[in-house]
Formats: structure tokens, C-alpha cells, sequence
């Protein structure tokens, strides 16, 4: 990934991430239902942006699909992780393009046994 592209995926990601967080808090009847992963237990691993403060997060543990989310496969779009104690994390969508110029739109891999997200942000 070039540094133009990483800037143009930075700025999408921090964009996308605002509007997971302002759906979150919008009112039920209007807001727009965003796929969901809850699973036992998230956790952090490495920072994928100090500037923006995303990370990469796995949630473990039976973890269950909701509101379209595919229970297994590639995530293509935002998405909230979530766990039984509540933590809730926001993650975003990365789009890059492949060798023959088709954009190709990921944001983690989800299994009955574990969800990794690559580019997500906590609220707490």
C-alpha cells in the first residue's frame, strides 16, 4: 500500500467510524441496523493508526451474527463487535483494488468461534 492510498484509507476509516458512532447513538426507530457480532470476551491486539487510535480486535466465544451480518465469511462493510459484558467497538471498512482494478471492500472474517476485525474503535 502506497502513502497516498494509506491516507485515502485512513481518512475512510475515521469517517466511517464516525458514522458507526453516530448511528449507535441515534434514536431506534432511525437508526440504520448495523451488522452486529456479539461473542463472550473482545480483545485488543496491535494498533493499526496511532492518529486515529484503531486496532485490530477479536471477539471469542460464540459468537453470534445479527441485523444481515453473515454469521461466517469475509465482513464487507461496518460493523459493531460486541461482547456479553457489553464492550462495544465500532469497525470500519478498508477498500483497496485488486491487480485488475476492481474495488475490493473488507473489514474482518467471522466464524461461530471468533470475529477478527482490522480497523476498529473502542468507545471507551
Amino acid at each position: 500500500m502506497n502513502l497516498t492510498h494509506a491516507r485515502v484509507v485512513t481518512a475512510a476509516v475515521s469517517s466511517a467510524l464516525a458514522g458507526v458512532s453516530v448511528a449507535l447513538l441515534a434514536p431506534t426507530s432511525q437508526a440504520v441496523d448495523i451488522w452486529t457480532y456479539t461473542c463472550d470476551k473482545i480483545v485488543k491486539g496491535k494498533a493499526v493508526d496511532a492518529d486515529f487510535e484503531s486496532a485490530v480486535y477479536t471477539g471469542t466465544g460464540n459468537c453470534k451474527a445479527s441485523n444481515g451480518a453473515p454469521a461466517s465469511g469475509k465482513i464487507t462493510k461496518v460493523f459493531e463487535l460486541v461482547s456479553r459484558d457489553n464492550k462495544r467497538v465500532g469497525c470500519a471498512v478498508e477498500e483497496s483494488y485488486d491487480e485488475n482494478g476492481h474495488a475490493v471492500r473488507f473489514a474482518g472474517t467471522a466464524s461461530k468461534e471468533k470475529v477478527e476485525a482490522m480497523e476498529c474503535s473502542s468507545n471507551e
